[in-house]
């Protein structure tokens, strides 16, 4: 059988994201895994900076930045 190569998912965390948006992107691709047992993604929280406004109410912390995007296979701009 053909193996094939960790597909790599983008979520960006911008300015006044909804968390519930940005919650269930990263669930669901982060959940999924292959017949072979192994994760179906890679998936990166991108902000635009260390900190993002979630809109108004709170803070989250991305581990990513917006260029660690580049060159990924699906790029999600949740709500």
């Amino acid at each position: 059988a053909k193996e094939m190569s960790l597909k790599t998912v983008a979520v960006l965390a911008l300015q006044g994201v909804v968390p519930f948006d940005l919650g269930i992107a990263c669930d669901v691709f982060s959940r999924t895994v292959l017949a072979n047992g192994k994760p179906g993604y890679r998936v990166l929280v991108c902000g635009e900076s260390a900190r993002v406004n979630a809109g108004g109410h709170f803070e989250l912390r991305a581990p990513g930045r917006l260029e660690d995007a580049v060159g990924a296979d699906l790029v999600i701009v949740p709500g």
